[in-house]
């Protein structure tokens, strides 16, 4: 038997190719004549007219043009290509751009062969697109017929004697819907190339895929400028130079950044000259909103940014059809398959099936590949939202609970203390809560939207039960602004609904919020606030958790000895309690008083305290901090070889729980004990504090960070590398002037720099100077700072409810 898709070789029953006699075609196929009465008419110049603006496109033009050049013993070579892309995305254009430059190069001497399938909207059989492609080359109407397979050994026969006499032919197909359109079209040797464009990912085999994604905003601006220029209008004309040009990111993002909607809107400037960004894009705001609240789907405006989705989601199948109006219910940036799945209730083998089919017609990108995690693009999710308004509110209240109830149990899990467990039973929780620490990094973002999209769908005590953990965690992490808008939220749903310990435990965030932003006053009045909803409702480590807070703001305020009182009246509490870790944490503050208060007998005594609790609970990071404290104690004594030990200690920890702000402070500890040596030891320091400004950088702890930075820029200073030490120093210096206002602490870098800036200035004289003070010993402006951080991280008092 012979396999019938082999062309240009006989089959039993004669040869399978073209040949003219006498001015007629005549084929002979399958064993049987098909004679032509003449050829008829080609068409091997059809491309459409070319599009003048391909935009942002440069990279799927560079594919495309290796891809058309590629010769048969190319590694990368294959006879088809797919360019493939959501409707509007540019195929079209990007197909006729790329076929033109190889017919430019002289690369298909033979010709193009164009067929138009018209997209979606006409359908067609693989018969009929391959009866397109025969009649391009010279097979008249009357003369098609026979089974497909019969047909498409014709095409590529005609396709060879088209190559043996003028070259190689490119078959471009514009808009096919299934495979069985294309695999016909497939040629038969490797001199010619089909390139196909679809809004679907086609399964082709073997063919390079080439996707047209959204353009970007600053492409997308260009594309519109340029489509009015080219009706005669000037960009002037239309305000793209005004102050209304600041619409137009906006305006680009309600049309997808798609480059033929984008298009299709000049024509609005076209028929009205006046019209500004902005006001097009008032109108087509509220022609989106009216449709996303159950208003009509169609009009002028809409039509065009709305083109091609009601033809794709008749084309999804019913589970990616229900899909989609649910992932729009989900506020975040992404989604992973896990979370779709609490969304929906799904299986996971349905669930996977429809977030295929969606990706397959570009509603849906797996964003990076291979990440499991999902992002709707622009013009999904508006369609989606639209879509998810006309679900029956049960439907949409289930899904969000489902979601968010998951989220709940993740971020309780990441922010829940050990205490009560047992010795056996602690390890196991700090692995899970590890993991869910891990867990909450990943989707942060999604998680903090997730508190915004309860409040919306009026579940507030979802609301309230995910901001208090989240709150913690973000606070923990130094990320002040999504700590103040979580807070903020959950606090407004919390006195809603009425829980009164809620409110307070919010109350008591918004507190330490304040705190970190030097508002100290501001917190201290509420959390005067949570102690008095605590005495209400008799909650007794509420109660105890908030003196602690407010000793912290007495000790920031200078008043040691009231602070003093009430951590350590806070500590007992604790103890009775039977609460550790906050005990723990109280005694490390009450500490930091006792060296303020020059009682570094007390301050020795209350930081091995400190220590020896979080070591018997098993609380690395609590432990590191409180060596951290006891560190510093001994620098202030001038005891280095003390100060080493306990930094190192918290350097094994931060190694050991992989925790950056530990690593990273414990280097700058290290580095400063270093520092108090000789000057072969002072230079020791600089790697250290290096890395440790590289660590207390991704912990996102600023104040320490400028700590460092200017201890840094000490050393540097002293060693004449003054280009170094002017940018650490002014590093220092702009840290705590512009992010926290601290004149006092930006004097000490700030004056320096400006040494280094003169010594740069003036080389020599600096060296001078700097050989003459070395001789008379060191200016104490000059000296390395003990920088002494107290960080007043979240206590467990501050991270539980």
């Amino acid at each position: 038997m012979r396999d019938e898709d082999d062309a240009g070789q006989p089959p039993s029953g004669g040869p399978s190719f073209v040949t003219h006699v006498g001015g007629s075609a005549q084929a002979f196929v399958a064993g049987r004549d098909m004679v032509f009465q003449g050829p008829g008419p080609r068409a091997l110049a059809g491309l459409p007219t070319d599009y003048e603006y391909l935009i942002g496109r440069q990279p799927q033009l560079a594919a495309l043009r290796e891809f058309l050049s590629a010769s048969p013993d190319a590694l990368s070579f294959t006879p088809v290509a797919l360019i493939s892309g959501f409707a509007g995305s540019g195929k079209t254009a990007l197909a006729v751009s790329a076929a033109r430059q190889a017919l430019e190069n002289g690369e298909f001497a033979g010709g193009v062969v164009f067929v138009d399938l018209n997209g979606i909207g006409r359908p067609h059989n693989g018969g009929g697109a391959l009866d397109s492609a025969l009649r391009s080359l010279g097979v008249r109407q009357s003369e098609l017929g026979g089974p497909v397979a019969e047909r498409a050994r014709l095409y590529r026969s005609l396709l060879h004697e088209r190559g043996r006499e003028h070259g190689p032919v490119l078959v471009v197909v514009d808009g096919a819907e299934e495979p069985e359109q294309v695999l016909p079209l497939l040629p038969g040797d490797e001199a010619h190339k089909l390139l196909v464009t679809s809004r679907r990912m086609l399964a082709v085999p073997g063919a390079r895929v080439v996707v047209t994604g959204p353009l970007g905003s600053t492409d997308s601006s260009l594309v519109l400028m340029f489509a009015v220029e080219r009706t005669g209008l000037s960009p002037g004309r239309v305000s793209f130079s005004s102050r209304t040009a600041d619409f137009l990111p906006d305006l680009m993002e309600e049309c997808g950044h798609l480059p033929a909607v984008v298009t299709s809107l000049a024509a609005q400037f076209t028929q009205d000259p006046g019209l500004t960004a902005g006001a097009l894009y008032g109108r087509l705001k509220a022609a989106i909103d009216s449709y996303a609240r159950g208003g009509p789907a169609n009009g002028p405006l809409l039509s065009v940014v709305r083109r091609g989705f009601d033809e794709t989601l008749l084309r999804l199948g019913p589970e990616a059809a229900e899909l989609l109006p649910l992932l729009a219910l989900a506020e975040g940036p992404d989604i992973t398959t896990d979370q779709v799945g609490y969304l929906t209730g799904a299986g996971e083998e349905d669930l996977r099936s429809a977030l295929a089919d969606l990706a397959g017609h570009h509603l849906l990108v797996e964003d990076p590949i291979g990440s499991d995690r999902w992002r709707l693009p622009g013009f999904a999710r508006r369609e989606a939202r639209a879509l998810a308004a006309r679900l029956p509110g049960p439907v949409r209240t289930a899904a969000q609970r489902r979601l968010l109830d998951q989220y709940v149990r993740m971020a309780r899990t990441a922010d829940e203390d050990n205490t009560g467990a047992t010795a056996a039973s602690r390890v196991e929780l700090r692995v899970g809560r590890e993991l869910a620490k891990e867990w909450f990094d990943a989707e942060r973002h999604n998680v903090v939207a997730a508190v915004t999209m309860a409040i919306r769908a009026g579940l507030d005590q979802q609301a309230v039960d995910l901001a208090l953990p989240v709150g913690r965690l973000l606070l923990d992490r130094h990320l002040l602004k999504e700590a103040g808008a979580c807070t903020k939220a959950g606090l407004a749903a919390a006195e809603r609904i009425g829980d009164r310990s809620a409110e307070a435990g919010l109350v008591n965030l918004r507190g330490v919020w304040l705190i970190r932003l030097g508002q100290d006053e501001k917190a201290l009045g509420l959390y005067e606030r949570a102690r008095a909803i605590y005495a209400e409702i008799g909650d007794l480590l509420g109660q105890a958790k908030t003196s602690a807070n407010i000793g912290n703001v007495q000790y920031a305020r200078g008043e040691l000895r009231l602070a003093y009182a009430m951590l350590r009246s806070a500590a007992v509490d604790f103890r009775e309690l039977g609460d550790t870790g906050n005990e723990a944490e109280a005694t490390r503050n009450a500490a930091n008083i006792m060296v303020d208060a020059k009682d570094y007998e007390s301050a020795h005594m209350l930081y091995g305290r400190a220590v020896s609790i979080h070591r018997d609970r098993g609380d690395q990071l609590g432990e590191a901090w409180a060596l951290e404290g006891l560190g510093d104690l001994f620098l202030l004594l001038e005891n280095p070889q003390e100060a080493l030990s306990c930094f190192g200690g918290m350097r094994v920890i931060g190694q050991v729980v992989e925790d950056p702000g530990v690593l990273g402070s414990a280097l700058y500890g290290a580095a400063r004990a270093i520092s108090m040596g000789k000057p072969r030891q002072r230079r020791q320091a600089q790697p250290l504090l290096k890395d440790a400004v590289v660590l207390l950088e991704a912990a996102g702890d600023r104040r320490k960070l400028a700590a460092a930075c200017y201890v840094l820029g000490v050393l540097l200073y002293e060693e004449r590398k003054y280009p170094e030490a002017h940018a650490q120093l002014q590093r220092a210096g702009l840290i705590h002037l512009e992010e926290f206002g601290d004149e006092g602490a930006a004097g000490g870098p700030m004056g320096l720099m400006v040494a280094a800036e003169r010594a740069m200035e003036n080389r020599g004289v600096g060296k001078k100077l700097l050989g003459r003070v070395s001789r008379v010993g060191h200016r104490p402006a000059w000296e390395v700072p003990n920088v002494r951080v107290t960080s007043f991280r979240p206590g467990p008092w501050e991270a539980e409810d």
